[in-house]
């Protein structure tokens, strides 16, 4: 994908690759993190709740099965959040006129989604990430630069 990055417009433009991310975008980053946390871990994490008391109520003793619906359900929550930028746009990225890029002009595979967002589903680490993004000239954080990714506005 060859695009150019507009410093007027904040936009790419097809045939010349992206330069410069503008800081004062990157709460648009924020933004479509939130909400990609809301609509994939909110539904399958209110779901499984739900079902949990659900079952509660109509068994008089905790079936065994119970915990496992309910790590079940954060699996699946964690799988779709590291996977989320194979897809070619994540729903927040979507909503906010955002998409991630490799450098190399490639698509997006799942190895780079799964390494671009585990830093954000580790304690530690996840704290930290912000502080790229906002420190840097290109706006990448270190999961960006471990995948070889970058994000852009369309």
């Amino acid at each position: 994908m060859n695009g150019s990055y507009s410093s007027r417009t904040g936009s790419v433009e097809r045939g010349r690759e992206p330069r410069v991310w503008i800081r004062e975008r990157t709460w648009k980053r924020g933004a479509a993190l939130g909400l990609d946390l809301l609509l994939l871990g909110g539904g399958p994490l209110l779901l499984s709740t739900a079902a949990v008391f659900g079952v509660l109520l109509a068994y008089p003793q905790q079936p065994l099965f119970l915990p496992w619906l309910f790590r079940g359900a954060q699996a699946l929550f964690l799988l779709t959040f590291l996977l989320r930028d194979s897809l070619d746009v994540s729903a927040g990225k979507r909503l906010f006129g955002l998409r991630v890029i490799r450098l190399d002009g490639g698509r997006v595979t799942p190895l780079d989604s799964f390494v671009r967002n585990l830093p954000l589903v580790l304690p530690p680490w996840s704290f930290l990430e912000c502080v790229p993004a906002l420190r840097r000239e290109d706006g990448r954080r270190s999961g960006d630069r471990m995948a070889g990714t970058r994000v852009v506005e369309e």
